[in-house]
């Protein structure tokens, strides 16, 4: 999050990446915060490449409509906030997108009792975190080494 009023959140994609080029063509992305038990489908699909991988059958993750942008929600996310690019600001090594939210979506199991999705609430907890940018993912976030754990999910989920 970047911003509290109006609610905005800034994300940095290298231009490389396959989803930068669909940021910049649509103008939209969702975010989808996983639970802790499904942190690791989240590193893979981070560090797996459209490009060479068929990211929705390899994980079996589910796609659902958002309600105002056109990239889907994921089912198996307790919260999912759709966001329109207001400001895209091309730094040396990645861009920056800063976005409008334009909905949130979230499990009422992970809200508190003012309506606000709190971190805390689902079991284990939402793995929301900001991390430092690195030129390559460390070695526990290869796609080689979380490849066994997702299909053991995705096959244990059908």
């Amino acid at each position: 999050s970047c911003n509290a009023e109006p609610p905005m959140i800034a994300i940095a994609v290298r231009p490389g990446r396959a989803s930068h080029d669909l940021i910049v063509r649509s103008g939209e992305f969702v975010v989808n915060i996983p639970t802790v038990e499904l942190d690791f489908i989240a590193d893979y699909v981070g560090t797996t490449t459209v490009r060479d991988v068929d990211k929705w059958a390899e994980t079996g993750l589910t796609p659902q409509p958002a309600a105002i942008v056109a990239p889907p929600l994921l089912a198996e996310c307790p919260v999912n906030v759709e966001c329109r690019v207001s400001q895209h600001i091309v730094l040396p090594s990645h861009s920056l997108f800063i976005a409008s939210v334009l909905a949130i979506h979230a499990d009422p199991a992970v809200l508190n009792t003012r309506g606000e999705v709190d971190y805390a609430a689902a079991s284990g907890g939402l793995p929301y975190r900001a991390s430092a940018v690195r030129e390559r993912p460390v070695d526990n976030f290869r796609p080689e080494h979380l490849r066994e754990r997702v299909y053991a999910w995705r096959d244990g989920k059908r």
